[in-house]
């Protein structure tokens, strides 16, 4: 189960946006005992998503989201009133429903233990259907597919499998939507032509024939309906036609038909006439297979859980961003763009998010506080490292209050909120890769689906304040393959990098052994310059990071002596050169007198076991 496409695309433009839901659909939720349908409830969707389905195409008018469901309305002619979805009213006067509850937004910082702006993500405005043929539930789990590509069906048959789904469709859970019924299902995919739903619901219905009242199922109303549902029951029902083990179950069959030559049961004569050319015409009849084809479930993205109660809650109750902060998107912090957030999928990140947070009142800019800053790429480019010191909010205060992100771009929040829920980013070069051709690669990979490519490294350092173990790790090996002796000297000595020590590390891997190339040495020298006049103070980080590192080379290269392990052996305290051992393993001045003693490594105490001209422990080379 993950993200279908158009999800995607939506979750793309709402995280700038705001908006994910911008239709309200109204539907019936019970069956009264005079056969009618009541009790209206509101579900909410977003068009792009809806749009894939042809039928929805024009059936909607824009009307104010507000405007409260009418809790008396009712239509006569359902058209399936089996229907296993809608709830069964005790009477005519069940009680109503509770109006769907109107989302606020939150009070300001200092009210809310979430540190941001709340957000209404509702519009005053929006599309509007109703849709009178279809159940309540049903069409949850059906918004639910269309984000998801997955579903999960009620079982068919016993008293207990209806009790239990009464109990689910009455009190659901955040985590689920109520399951349907796959009939119910199939009459909704065949209705709105969406053949790929309509197969899971059909091989559904084939998988659990043998639990139902096959007799009953294929008399009903629903399977004249259909040829394909029609065609599953026959082949079934021809089986138990001619199996004697059956005789109960053909005597059921036998008093259908004789109803049916009554009049009873006029829906009837089609399955009455394939029954009777299947059982007559067709050859020997063998037994069906009632296995059902269903895909087996796909693991979705890390918080998937959290982003399926976020979708389910959008569904509900019409919100799914409820958080609001501003990033940067300019060099000098200028300008601010928001990015939205759903707390249900942010909700273990909130303490880290806390601390990123810097409060703005009115039109100010954080450019008075912080000053310009040393930009890396998406910010358009990235924002560097900054105070992270939080102005309280006066709650008096009637200008608007922004909840200002001091550590990232518009670009890397935006990106990192889509992984969250998707599981899925596309970083874009390096800058000191080349600038044209990093433009170049974000434009041709710009796509509705997912935001536009964004720097390994602004994702790294959010990834590494928010403790995403999984994206740092992502961020830090795309980084590394796209170092190279071209541009290693501008990443070592990058502000990123200095502040990075992961980054500091794998760079100085690719640095330090090639410092002797004279490219390298010259480039060197001109950061040094930059140190020495300010203009880079953080580079001394690298010059200090790469001295240790070619020390700790250098050291490695002489190699280490041999000693015995043995305290008051003369090898113990003045080890021996590899030249003066050769292939002897042990010990020549105890062996024979102690017993044979291994000579170890004075760098690390590993034996030797055998001739090696090197410990294979810490790899450094005897000498």
């Amino acid at each position: 189960m993950a993200a279908t496409t158009v999800l995607r695309e939506a979750l793309n433009k709402g995280i700038s946006s705001g908006n994910l839901i911008d239709t309200k659909i109204i539907l019936y939720s019970h069956r009264e005992s005079s056969g009618r349908v009541s009790q209206p409830k509101a579900l909410y969707a977003s068009s792009h998503v809806l749009k894939t389905v042809s039928y929805f195409d024009g059936q909607s008018q824009s009307k104010d989201f507000n405007e409260a469901v009418d809790e008396e309305e009712y239509a006569e002619d359902y058209g399936y009133l089996s229907d296993s979805d809608l709830e069964d009213s005790e009477d005519e006067k069940a009680s109503k429903p509770t109006a769907n509850s109107k989302t606020h937004p939150l009070d300001l910082p200092g009210k809310d233990k979430i540190v941001c702006e709340g957000h209404e993500e509702r519009v005053e405005k929006g599309k509007v259907v109703k849709i009178p043929d279809m159940a309540f539930v049903t069409f949850q789990a059906f918004l639910m597919y269309l984000y998801t590509d997955a579903i999960e069906f009620a079982p068919f048959g016993s008293e207990q499998n209806r009790r239990s789904r009464s109990a689910e469709i009455a009190n659901p859970s955040e985590d689920k939507v109520p399951r349907p019924s796959p009939k119910s299902i199939y009459r909704l995919a065949d209705k709105y032509d969406v053949p790929a739903l309509r197969t899971l619901a059909l091989n559904q219905i084939r998988g659990e024939l043998s639990k139902c009242d096959i007799v009953e199922e294929s008399f009903s109303r629903f399977a004249s309906q259909y040829d394909e549902i029609r065609s599953v029951y026959v082949e079934q029902l021809a089986y138990i036609w001619v199996d004697d083990s059956t005789e109960a179950t053909r005597t059921s069959i036998e008093k259908k038909i004789d109803s049916f030559g009554e009049g009873n049961l006029e829906h009837a004569a089609e399955m009455v006439s394939a029954l009777w050319k299947k059982v007559n015409t067709e050859g020997e009849v063998t037994a069906p297979s009632n296995t059902s084809s269903a895909a087996a479930p796909v693991k979705g993205p890390a918080h998937w859980d959290s982003v399926k109660i976020a979708l389910i809650k959008s569904i509900r109750k019409g919100v799914f961003f409820d958080r609001k902060y501003w990033a940067r998107h300019s060099d000098s912090w200028e300008v601010l763009k928001p990015v939205h957030f759903s707390s249900t999928i942010m909700k273990d990140k909130t303490e880290e998010l806390n601390k990123m947070v810097k409060y703005l009142v009115g039109q100010n800019t954080l450019s008075n506080d912080l000053g310009d800053v040393n930009v890396e790429s998406d910010c358009e480019g990235d924002a560097q490292r900054v105070d992270e010191g939080s102005q309280e909010a006066k709650e008096d205060e009637k200008e608007p209050v922004r909840a200002v992100l001091v550590v990232g771009s518009f670009s890397a929040w935006k990106s990192l909120f889509f992984y969250r829920c998707t599981d899925e980013i596309l970083f874009a070069p390096l800058k000191s890769q080349g600038v044209d051709s990093r433009l170049k690669y974000i434009r041709e990979n710009t796509v509705e689906a997912a935001p536009p490519p964004c720097s390994p490294k602004s994702i790294y350092v959010l990834a590494n304040l928010l403790e995403i173990k999984p994206l740092c790790d992502t961020a830090l090996a795309d980084i590394k393959s796209k170092v190279t002796l071209d541009n290693v000297v501008d990443e070592v000595f990058s502000w990123v990098t200095a502040a990075e020590e992961k980054i500091m590390e794998m760079e100085s891997e690719i640095f330090i052994p090639n410092l002797k190339d004279p490219k390298l040495i010259g480039l060197v020298s001109d950061n040094i310059g930059r140190i020495a006049d300010g203009s880079s103070p953080h580079g001394a980080g690298a010059l200090k990071l790469g001295l240790k590192k070619a020390v700790e080379s250098k050291k490695q290269s002489r190699g280490v002596l041999l000693r015995c392990p043995r305290n008051g052996c003369l090898w113990f305290n003045t080890p021996a050169a590899y030249a003066s051992v050769g292939a002897n393993i042990y010990c020549p001045y105890c062996y024979g007198v102690y017993g044979g003693y291994y000579l170890q490594c004075v760098g690390c105490s590993y034996q030797r076991t055998s001739s090696y001209a090197s410990c294979q422990s810490c790899q450094k080379k005897f000498i």
